[in-house]
């Protein structure tokens, strides 16, 4: 039906008997049957009149529905607009039905005769939605098929798996289920099976360690160690994901194979693998994507269009799926390389560098389709894969790379907006994005540090800005005393015996958490104490009072006469302050109170700037200066309390940016497994209840 001939139908206004029906008794809409014939065809024109409109003497019909045989158009007369939702759909009032009724006998006739049920008992409005409700019906079913039909097409080209490509899936996609197992016995030589080559061959008694990596003498291909006799059960599986990219006509086709591999353990020169293509992504070079799922009935099985949720769990699929790597709508898996050149060229991927990328991470996974999809936004991907900076990379496909990176910017160089020397320091490490941060900021403070040294600063003491920062205020950005600074902070830890003290020139292990913990509060105390001496007044250029013999005596000395000094000089700043952090404080406790907590403790906001002094003089700790801190929004302070004793001090925690920059408890002593553990947790939920604190207001 044509809505430029329909429009062209006047108006059926009611009159004053159906505005006096309605009066009486009461229901919310009238209908008023027609029977027209438009463009050679019988059709059915219900009016639709609201009972408010009717009493405020508006008699226009509030809509006009056209019904033929097969379709079905709906006018809304207020707005002009047009519809081909149903009439239950347009005024259903949460009842049953919509309260809708004739006024006269003949009318309801007029629908049951178009219907061809003139002698029908039923309702007429009964019978009109049923017919509405069949050319719905008969509509999605004609889409469904037209739909499955494109599909079947879409993919009649695409060829079942080749022996070749099943083969690469139990060799390379499986890389790491491989294991051998022995029987342990006190002899000195012990026979093993590998369960790759199926070699059988013995080895020396300290070798074979349950569960502990080695290398088959056979195959050379690295292995686990399995005894049988430690095994509970007799059959061990192991799990993995793979990609195959193929060319069709519209765009690429990424078939994810979901694999399955097991063996008996008593039985270890044969295994199952199995493999079932689940999903498979159809990747247009506009950047349009299309989900397509395996669907299984009793009658059929085929291709279906689907909507793949960004943090769904799908069944069946390895926990890494979603917790690892975002979710499965990323299509992660072990890439089959084979085809890849012939399967790209010609198309917008051809320079992407996912051989490249692939052959970095060979028999590993990767984010194939997410890949693909950042190329397409960000083609600076390829320069940085063709530069061997694969971390950069990974941080640019999982959106984590820094603000320091200009993705506008042309060339490496202008990029990166670092030297070709740090560009090539990059290069043999393989470093990510923080370090270009920190490579622009000791640029930017005229500090020099050798190669050795930029990283072990990282690695110490992360991207301390603030150290940074006070260094080269204070004018003493030489490369020996940036070395002295970093070392007197590692004698003051060495000291005190709390951990070893690291130089920034030395080979530095892996630190613990702990360390870092520790490091990063003792550079924080030195540039709080520097701070505070410098507005006392006293000499900071004067080498004992930049480096004390003992720095947290001399930081707590210095933080009382800093007390003092804010009592006599600053005191009604303070004050305006004081009631800046209160109003902070009492604004974070409405939305925060109560939200983040779990069975051992719980995440509070103080009450008032006071208890800031009060936790700091029973913990030990300068947190009552944090006042003018947090007035100014540079941090926010929470306290950590146990749920058994909420009202005693426990950890006092300070975050910057979102992030937790120190945690501090009695003595300033470190938080244990547990406290860091709840303090990961509520960093993530404290972030998640402000942006939604933030779209609410």
């Amino acid at each position: 039906m044509k809505k430029s001939v329909l429009k062209k139908i006047p108006y059926l206004n009611a009159d004053e008997k159906d505005r006096e029906f309605l009066m009486l008794y009461g229901h919310l809409y009238l209908a008023k049957p027609e029977c027209l014939v438009a463009e050679g065809q019988k059709i059915l024109l219900v009016n639709i009149y609201e009972r408010e409109q009717l009493l405020k003497g508006n008699m226009i019909p509030m809509y006009r529905v056209f019904e033929g045989k097969k379709e079905f158009i709906t006018e809304i007369t207020a707005l002009s607009q047009w519809t081909l939702h149903t009439l239950n759909h347009l005024i259903y009032d949460g009842r049953e039905r919509p309260n809708i009724v004739f006024r006269k006998k003949c009318e309801e006739n007029i629908v049951k005769r178009f219907f061809r049920e003139g002698k029908t008992k039923k309702r007429a409005l009964d019978i009109f939605h049923r017919e509405q409700e069949k050319i719905k019906k008969r509509e999605r079913l004609e889409r469904k098929r037209k739909k499955e039909k494109i599909n079947k097409h879409l993919f009649a080209k695409v060829k079942p798996f080749s022996p070749a490509f099943l083969g690469w899936l139990d060799d390379q996609a499986m890389y790491d289920s491989q294991y051998i197992f022995y029987d342990y016995s006190r002899k000195k030589h012990i026979s093993c099976v590998c369960t790759h080559c199926r070699a059988e061959f013995e080895l020396d008694r300290s070798i074979p360690r349950h569960n502990q990596t080695g290398t088959c003498p056979v195959c050379k291909r690295p292995a686990i160690f399995k005894a049988k006799g430690k095994m509970k059960c007799g059959r061990i599986t192991d799990w993995g994901e793979a990609v195959k990219l193929e060319r069709i006509e519209k765009g690429i086709l990424l078939r994810h194979i979901y694999l399955r591999k097991s063996y008996k353990i008593n039985k270890p020169e044969t295994w199952t693998t199995t493999a079932n293509e689940d999903y498979r992504v159809i990747l247009e070079e506009n950047g349009n994507v299309k989900y397509y799922e395996y669907y299984y009935s009793q009658q059929q099985k085929k291709w279906k269009q689907i909507y793949l949720r960004q943090d769904y769990y799908y069944s069946g699929h390895m926990p890494y799926t979603v917790i690892k790597y975002n979710c499965l709508k990323n299509m992660p898996g072990v890439l089959y390389m084979r085809n890849l050149k012939k399967c790209l060229k010609g198309t917008a991927f051809q320079y992407s560098g996912l051989n490249l990328y692939a052959e970095k991470y060979r028999n590993g996974v990767i984010l194939v389709k997410r890949y693909l999809e950042t190329y397409l936004e960000s083609p600076q991907l390829e320069y940085f894969i063709k530069a061997r900076l694969y971390r950069i990379s990974d941080e640019l496909i999982l959106g984590r790379i820094n603000r320091y990176v200009n993705l506008y910017g042309k060339g490496m160089k202008e990029i990166l907006g670092i030297s070709k020397e740090e560009i090539r320091m990059l290069q043999k490490y393989d470093l990510g994005s923080k370090y270009v941060e920190l490579f622009q900021k000791l640029r930017e403070y005229k500090i020099s540090l050798g190669e050795t040294e930029k990283r072990n600063f990282l690695n110490i003491y992360g991207m301390n800005d603030t150290l940074l920062e006070k260094i080269a205020l204070l004018g003493i950005c030489t490369p020996v005393s940036m070395r002295k600074i970093t070392s007197y902070i590692a004698n003051q830890l060495e000291r005190s015996q709390e951990c070893r003290g690291y130089r920034l020139d030395c080979d530095l292990p892996e630190l613990s958490g702990k360390e870092q913990h520790l490091y990063k509060n003792t550079a924080k105390d030195w540039v709080d104490y520097i701070t505070w001496a410098e507005k006392l007044g006293h000499d900071i250029k004067s080498r004992a009072v930049l480096f004390p013999k003992k720095l947290k005596k001399a930081h707590d000395q210095m933080y009382k006469e800093y007390q003092e000094f804010q009592k006599k000089e600053e005191r009604k700043k303070l004050r305006k302050m004081r009631n800046t952090v209160n109003k902070i404080f009492k604004e974070e406790g409405a939305w925060l109170e109560g939200q983040i907590e779990n069975k051992d403790y719980l995440f509070a906001v103080p009450k008032k700037w006071q208890d800031l002094r009060q936790e700091g003089d029973v913990l030990g700790h300068c947190v009552g200066s944090y006042v003018e801190h947090i007035a100014q929004k540079h941090c926010s302070v929470y306290f950590i309390r146990r749920k058994e004793k909420p009202e005693m001090p426990f950890y006092t925690v300070e975050l910057q940016n979102g992030k937790v920059v120190q945690c501090q408890g009695k003595g300033r002593c470190v938080p244990t497994e547990e406290v860091r553990g709840f303090l990961d947790y509520a960093e993530k939920k404290l972030q998640a209840l402000k942006t939604d604190a933030e779209k609410a207001a």
